[in-house]
């Protein structure tokens, strides 16, 4: 496990938000900038926050400063296996890409969301995983549900993230790995 904390500006006026998520590699982030670029998006996710979200908070007016460590606590006893993913089309709004048909996926989001309710911390009223990774805000529906040639990797870590909401900046407050069983083939 790895913690890299930078300091946010003091006294903004921003919201508070928690979430942990799968960063994709350099090389699958370039593939999503050009799918980026190749559907018009102009309100682009920076490829510094790209993620496919696997919990997430309410958001916050204030640091809840105490949040932040019990979900540390609580991922520090997830145990799973790294396992392959691949993005094959763009979502159903136009300004995400989703996931072929993923149950080891599933399974680790259940249990990342198993250790954080067990610990009493609870997800966003509402919220329901819906695997994407958001690409940006502005999308033309017209590339709703496209085929895309795969943007595959393994799932070898995931991070705790605190969002700063309005001001788009992410500290990393912990990244875990998975897992990596030996291939037979």
């Amino acid at each position: 496990m790895t913690v890299h904390q930078p300091d946010f500006p003091p006294g903004s006026l921003a919201k508070h938000r928690y979430f942990v998520a799968l960063r994709p590699p350099a090389e699958a982030v370039a593939e999503m900038e050009r799918i980026q670029r190749r559907i018009a998006i102009a309100d682009r996710v920076a490829p510094a926050r790209l993620h496919m979200t696997l919990f997430i908070t309410e958001d916050y007016e204030s640091e809840p400063s105490a949040l932040g460590a019990r979900m540390h606590a609580a991922l520090d006893r997830v145990r799973a296996d790294a396992f392959d993913l691949a993005l094959d089309r763009i979502g159903h709004r136009g300004g995400s890409l989703v996931p072929a048909w993923a149950p080891a996926l599933r399974r680790f989001q259940k249990s990342v969301a198993g250790a954080l309710t067990g610990a009493g911390i609870a997800p966003r009223k509402e919220w329901a995983f819906n695997p994407h990774v958001t690409l940006g805000y502005d999308a033309l529906p017209a590339f709703a549900g496209r085929p895309i040639d795969p943007i595959a990797w393994r799932a070898q870590d995931f991070v705790l993230i605190h969002s700063l909401l309005r001001l788009t900046m992410h500290r990393t407050l912990g990244r875990w790995q998975l897992i990596e069983q030996p291939r037979l083939l």
